[in-house]
């Protein structure tokens, strides 16, 4: 919503996304569109500015449940079948692991 407001408030009022779930998080990392869920249907209502700063901290996924890491993944497998064959390959890889252990590094080389 404050998206959308920023957006709409004078014309690209700038403002910083702060993602509150693991799907917001893949979100927020690559997208400039912000939406509003209006009149029984998602996102109908919108603008397509990008916000001057995201804050992502990877120390979020450790509150996050596993539930809710699925569904960042999912959104990065979305994503990665759309644009990048090798992101796929990567998710198909590593995913289960990253996924388990909610993108806790598990070696010092990770």
């Amino acid at each position: 919503v404050v998206g959308l407001a920023a957006t709409l408030f004078r014309r690209r009022t700038p403002y910083i996304r702060v993602p509150t779930t693991t799907l917001s998080y893949v979100d927020a990392s690559v997208g400039a569109k912000s939406g509003v869920n209006f009149g029984g249907s998602k996102n109908r209502l919108g603008g397509y500015v990008p916000p001057c700063a995201a804050l992502l901290d990877s120390c979020f996924f450790e509150t996050q449940e596993c539930r809710d890491v699925s569904n960042g993944m999912a959104e990065m497998a979305k994503m990665a079948m759309m644009k990048s064959e090798e992101l796929f390959e990567l998710l198909e890889q590593h995913g289960p692991r990253l996924s388990a252990d909610k993108f806790a590094p598990n070696a010092t080389n990770d």
